[in-house]
């Protein structure tokens, strides 16, 4: 056996049938093998295209270790590449979002390049004439990544070449998208304010095994949601009335019963979700004017349907959680192997009618 077939073998050898060695959460080595090898061959979840809603617009993210970004083109098209310089490999954007105007221009030697990343200028560019500076990949100005899908406004990309299609990875989970844009009378969402970021001190595959482990909220969450059930309990008086937030928070002290009874569903590739039969999300009030304008884009029957899917967390691997009936979407960012970046997404129900209260069926 080889080198390489040995170290193959001794990786396959930590997950077995019923258990998995505690090796796969704080080996530095798997960390790295994680993030050369799964990361650019999985489909990556980048942003989402209400981000970039002006020419110019961008935003940076990472897949495994490469830094990449996206931006709107002047004719209004998307493209994701590589955030180096092809000079020396300086980072050409390095805030999170923005507008760079008509170009972008590196911070190192002021190389510029047009919004869909085609080179535009260099600084002394005769003292490259003789070079065969032409011929070179550099000419071509930002290299884009090749597998790029932007599926109902949410951008995905695959680093390698090859590999599985979109639609093969991801195939019928991609319903729970569905469902969430679809909560909009109009179909469409929009990220309009900065997301929650937070650093959790562990390894991002604990974070996402959570989103879909059902035999923690009664015991975790007991501090937070079981105390303020039992405030409003004590203070809700002669009111019949249960509050927006109260409905939110306290079906997270249901009993194992009732999670075990909402049922998981699993897909191919590492994607599933909780929340089958029922979930926290079944029982919210109603808002006004929100259902009646749903009936008139989608028709009765259409509408109930999509309203009436309360799947609780869809995880979509290698590292994002939908919650398709609240609109939230968490992005789990290995920055080592025992530190994971939370970025915790809202998104708004385009066309929905504005109103104080805070969320819907």
């Amino acid at each position: 056996m080889t080198k390489y077939g040995r170290k193959a073998h001794a990786i396959a050898a930590l997950v077995r049938d019923a258990e998995v060695h505690r090796d796969v959460y704080v080996a530095p080595e798997i960390f790295e093998l994680e993030m050369e090898h799964l990361f650019p061959n999985s489909w990556v979840y980048v942003g989402h295209a209400s981000q970039l809603s002006k020419p110019g617009d961008f935003i940076t993210a990472n897949i495994g270790r490469q830094p990449v970004m996206a931006s709107r083109h002047t004719d209004g098209s998307i493209h994701v590449f590589y955030n180096r310089c092809p000079h020396k490999g300086v980072k050409v954007a390095s805030e999170p979002c923005g507008n760079t105007g008509k170009f972008f221009r590196c911070p190192y030697h002021a190389w510029s390049f047009k919004t869909d990343g085609s080179l535009l200028a260099i600084p002394l560019k005769k003292g490259y004439e003789g070079t065969g500076f032409g011929d070179t990949q550099a000419n071509e100005g930002l290299s884009k990544v090749g597998n790029v899908v932007i599926y109902r406004d949410f951008i995905f990309a695959r680093l390698n070449d090859n590999g599985v299609s979109f639609e093969e990875y991801f195939g019928e989970s991609l319903s729970t998208i569905d469902n969430m844009v679809d909560r909009s009378p109009e179909g469409k969402l929009a990220v309009v304010a900065t997301p929650i970021r937070y650093m959790h001190t562990c390894n991002w595959k604990m974070l996402v095994e959570n989103q879909t482990d059902t035999c923690h909220p009664m015991v975790a969450h007991e501090s937070s949601a079981g105390t303020a059930v039992k405030v409003w309990k004590r203070e809700q008086g002669d009111s019949t009335e249960t509050p927006m937030a109260v409905q939110l928070y306290g079906p997270f002290m249901s009993p194992y019963e009732f999670y075990e009874q909402s049922g998981i569903r699993i897909w191919p590739n590492g994607h599933g979700h909780t929340g089958v039969a029922n979930s926290i999300h079944s029982n919210y009030s109603d808002i006004d004017g929100y259902v009646g304008q749903m009936v008139a884009t989608y028709g009765e029957t259409r509408a109930h349907e999509i309203l009436g899917e309360v799947r609780h967390n869809t995880v979509y691997f290698p590292n994002i959680m939908v919650k398709g009936a609240v609109q939230i979407l968490r992005n789990f960012i290995p920055i080592a192997v025992d530190r994971t970046l939370v970025e915790s997404w809202v998104y708004r129900l385009v066309g929905a009618r504005p109103t104080s209260s805070t969320s819907a069926r």
